[in-house]
């Protein structure tokens, strides 16, 4: 119960804070004005869009208020191929894998006792959609959900930083998402997700590499039988 509170607390502070937070710029950064900001995300859509598949190093760092181990760091490897296709592997410092094919998000922890958690957005195409568009920051698509404000250097890096916007539907995936682009990188090389518990997950990207042609078969997991599998079935509302 106390946790509930919290998250409606905290979602409430997220919308009194996108509508008077100013934010500010690094040192070296320009904040880009309402037409230069949209010029930029067009070219920066662009350009990921035509990034075709790759691969790269991750590490993932989990910064929870509520645990009681304290921040979560772990190190795999990303393999993505388009919006659709995502897979997400970690060797460190324990097996675990992610991955995003279609309509159907699976993660599987090849623990003692083995756990597989399925997702099906079959039947939820608007919330897959919204999924789709925080994992890859595609902001043109967020536009609905976030103030979006870009921060460019003189060298031609971007910093983007997405803040929630008040919504009648009260649909919200995070609350803040910040993502750093290099220029003439072919994906952010850190993203930022903070959701209205106060949670926060940063990812870094290293070592980016393109992929020719990647087999479909990388993001079909092959579940173990003995595994325990939960599966739950998402629907949008409204």
């Amino acid at each position: 119960m106390a946790r509930a509170w919290l998250v409606i607390v905290s979602a409430w502070c997220c919308l009194l804070l996108a509508q008077a937070a100013e934010i500010p710029a690094l040192a070296g950064e320009t904040k880009l004005n309402a037409t230069e900001a949209d010029q930029a995300l067009s070219l920066i859509s662009e350009r990921l869009a035509k990034r075709g598949a790759l691969k790269a190093q991750i590490v993932t760092e989990t910064d929870d208020p509520m645990s009681v181990t304290g921040k979560r760091v772990e190190e795999g490897e990303l393999l993505m191929d388009g919006p659709h296709r995502i897979r997400r592997t970690f060797t460190k410092p324990n097996a675990k894998t992610w991955v995003l094919d279609g309509a159907q998000i699976t993660e599987y922890l090849p623990r003692r006792r083995k756990w597989a958690f399925i997702k099906d957005f079959s039947k939820a195409p608007k919330a897959l959609a919204l999924l789709r568009a925080a994992v890859n920051v595609d902001a043109k698509a967020l536009a609905d959900y976030f103030d979006v404000t870009v921060f460019k250097t003189a060298e031609g890096a971007h910093r983007l930083v997405l803040v929630c916007k008040e919504r009648k539907d009260g649909r919200q995936l995070y609350k803040r998402i910040q993502a750093k682009l290099a220029p003439n990188a072919p994906f952010f090389h850190e993203i930022e997700f903070e959701d209205a518990s106060d949670v926060k997950v940063s990812e870094k990207y290293s070592n980016m590499e393109a992929v020719e042609k990647v087999d479909a078969a990388a993001f079909k997991l092959e579940i173990p039988a003995d595994a325990e599998v939960q599966t739950d079935h998402i629907e949008d509302k409204g």
